[in-house]
């Protein structure tokens, strides 16, 4: 690949960049942010450990023991959940490698090679989810309250160990194998970004892209990624292997192919928002408003027409003297305000998935936090729940909604609160699972 082609594929890489994942990735602070927070892909033996993990968690009873209202002690149930999971866990070892298992359930499971196996094992199943936030839906939960429940120091002392060690991602997996300035210098080589580009099969406006072009930009990331494994595996010392500059590559490209194909739901319906939409009036039949309110709305919405004409929001005026039909609603838009509503709702989603990867990795943060104080166990109205402060999302969150308002200008018609750890959003798993389902609900 010559300098030209380089420059030319590092190009089109930013500019497919930023129509499909956003753009503010170009710059290196940006970049270099950005990838502080895109988890290591799974070796093969990793995904063994993760397929161990979820079938120790599928027969696991740890939530329905310890989050319910019991004379036993709290601690007490704890310690031998956690120590029935740990069990459970190393059987499951020694079903699928009975020669190292043997070794290490005959160490004891207090031994430091019983306690870096189960870190890495938890670890493993943390790191998928953040990198797969679809998978382990049942079983990810009871996987963070344990890892909650392990964190005290009393419990640690009780156990004998310690199950708690940080994610593995991009830049820390660099620093162990390179000094930092390496580490900076592969993160900022711009073949890189070339090697890492989302390759669309659709353009801009939904339709498919010619077979040829795409094969072109599949071509321009294969040729990218060679010339980073020559350059990095063979000529800087060997402390790479080329597996490992594939794995960095691959982990990188993982995650800017979730955001691309979250993001493109939400810009779908901008797009359609914006096409069929004008702020300024609305066609007849085709209004956005929300009206209602009393006897008169409530008839004309019947009859389909709506305080404010027929439209899109005539199932919240139903509203009225008799209680059959309901409560009055509770929102009155007009369709400017609405449909500048849905605007700003929809830009601060599409910045939200956006930085989905970074927000994971701060609820991993938040929720093992023992600095926080804790949670405390709430019958929220759905059931008992674990509620808890959630300092480092909430800021994000904040940063986050700030940054549209400040693009959107003008009045925020939405409310600027973001409900964390209370009896609405008990704790950053709540939140950030409900997030997750952004695409699905946009999705076709």
């Amino acid at each position: 690949m010559t300098s030209s082609d380089d420059d030319e594929s590092l190009a089109e890489a930013e500019s497919i960049q930023k129509s499909r994942v956003g753009g503010g990735r170009q710059g290196d602070v940006e970049w270099l942010d950005w990838c502080r927070y895109i988890p290591m892909r799974l070796t093969s033996e990793e995904r063994r450990l993760l397929a161990l993990l979820e079938q120790a968690l599928n027969v696991s009873e740890y939530t329905d023991n310890v989050d319910t209202v019991s004379r036993r002690s709290k601690t007490q149930r704890v310690i031998e959940g956690l120590r029935e999971m740990l069990s459970i866990s190393s059987g499951f070892y020694v079903c699928g490698d009975l020669k190292r298992g043997e070794k290490l359930v005959g160490r004891g499971l207090e031994s430091p090679q019983s306690e870096a196996f189960l870190q890495g094992a938890l670890e493993v199943g943390r790191r998928y989810k953040v990198m797969n936030p679809a998978k382990m839906r049942s079983s990810y939960g009871k996987l963070m309250y344990m890892l909650q429940d392990a964190m005290p120091r009393s419990t640690q002392e009780a156990l004998g160990l310690k199950l708690w060690r940080p994610l593995e991602m991009v830049p820390s997996f660099l620093d162990s194998k390179l000094d930092s300035k390496g580490a900076l210098d592969l993160l900022r080589d711009p073949r890189l970004r070339v090697a890492t580009m989302h390759v669309s099969a659709h353009c801009e406006g939904g339709l498919s892209r010619p077979r040829a072009e795409i094969d072109q930009d599949l071509a321009r990331k294969r040729a990218a990624e060679e010339a980073l494994v020559e350059s990095w595996a063979k000529q800087k010392g060997g402390k790479l292997s080329a597996d490992e500059v594939r794995r960095v590559v691959a982990s990188i490209a993982d995650a800017g192919s979730y955001v691309a194909l979250n993001v493109r739901p939400v810009e779908q319906i901008l797009c359609l928002l914006t096409e069929n939409f004008t702020p300024a009036s609305a066609e007849k039949g085709h209004s956005l408003a929300l009206g209602g309110g009393g006897l008169t709305g409530m008839l004309s919405s019947a009859v389909g027409t709506g305080f404010y004409g027929r439209g899109y929001g005539l199932g919240y005026g139903l509203g009225g003297a008799s209680s059959r039909w309901g409560a009055r609603p509770k929102l009155s838009h007009d369709h400017q305000t609405q449909f500048t509503f849905c605007f700003q709702t929809f830009n601060l989603w599409r910045e939200i998935m956006l930085n989905m990867s970074k927000l994971w990795c701060l609820a991993d943060e938040d929720l093992l936090d023992g600095s926080t104080g804790g949670y405390q166990l709430i019958n929220t109205g759905q059931g008992l729940n674990r509620v808890q402060r959630c300092p480092m999302v909430a800021a994000e969150m904040h940063r986050l909604l700030g940054k549209v308002q400040r693009e959107m200008g003008g009045a925020w018609v939405g409310l600027s609160v973001v409900h964390l750890g209370d009896r609405d959003v008990p704790n950053a798993l709540v939140f950030i699972d409900k997030y997750t389902q952004v695409p699905n609900i946009l999705s076709p």
